[in-house]
């Protein structure tokens, strides 16, 4: 296996400032933090990861659901905002049909495999849909669309 490096991160909006924007999303912590849209930008919202060299892609894990530390001391922040359901992921230029994926609504890391043997140097993973409700009836998400982390595999 080869590390995977991430020269730049880019998105199509994140919520007020750069504490919630897409470079948390490759910080390392899996539990808390990462990227939340503009609110109510969510629709075909866009992160988008260039590698520092071209690498085949065996595999993404992505953390589900924004959530913030100081806050999850004190309610079950992961159903306080958004989770991204149908997501399609593009792969570089070469690759004009995305790869149609769904993620789970779940907090654990999810992996998904992608088989790519074509080096690529940029992903783009554009959200179609998401997961709004919440087991407590009396929760209503927050209008943003957030991930904890994105960790690409070769």
């Amino acid at each position: 296996m080869v590390d995977v490096i991430v020269s730049n991160i880019a998105a199509s909006s994140f919520y007020k400032s750069e504490k919630f924007g897409p470079k948390d999303l490759i910080d390392g912590d899996k539990n808390f933090g990462g990227w939340i849209t503009d609110v109510a930008a969510w629709g075909n919202s866009w992160i988008e990861f260039r590698f520092a060299k071209p690498i085949p892609l065996a595999s993404v894990e992505i953390c589900n659901g924004f959530i913030e530390k100081e806050i999850d001391k004190t309610r079950d922040d992961y159903f306080f905002h958004k989770r991204a359901k149908d997501i399609a992921i593009y792969l570089g230029d070469d690759h004009p049909k995305p790869l149609h994926l769904t993620l789970k609504d779940i907090r654990d890391p999810q992996v998904l495999t992608l088989g790519i043997l074509q080096p690529i140097q940029t992903v783009r993973i554009v959200f179609s849909s998401v997961y709004d409700s919440a087991p407590d009836p009396s929760i209503t998400p927050y209008d943003v669309l957030g991930l904890r982390h994105v960790e690409w595999r070769s």
